[in-house]
């Protein structure tokens, strides 16, 4: 191996191993894991299809909307994904700021 592939592998251990990329591994199967989380992400889905179907009926597409902006606003503030996406911002500027010492 060169210098290059052995600094490129100590990167990429010491990444696995920061405690934020650690605790997002975590949260990301917690989420992965949890039913009503699924649950929400799938009715999300459905509720989306429904209210294009029926974007000409007025009062349907309106019903499926309020139902929508409801579970969503539920599902983004749970913990779990607040969580997960502080970690995943402090993880992006950890790889920017990699990405512009390497540059």
């Amino acid at each position: 191996m060169n210098k290059v592939e052995i600094a490129l592998n100590a990167l990429t251990t010491e990444l696995a191993n920061d405690k934020r990329v650690v605790e997002f591994k975590k949260v990301k199967a917690l989420i992965e894991s949890d039913a009503y989380l699924k649950n929400a992400e799938a009715r999300l889905k459905e509720l989306q299809r429904l209210m294009t179907q029926n974007a000409f009926n007025e009062e349907k597409h309106n019903e499926y909307k309020r139902e929508y902006l409801r579970l969503k606003n539920n599902y983004e503030t749970h913990p779990y994904l607040i969580n997960y996406n502080s970690l995943l911002s402090e993880i992006e500027d950890l790889l920017y700021s990699l990405k512009t010492v390497i540059e």
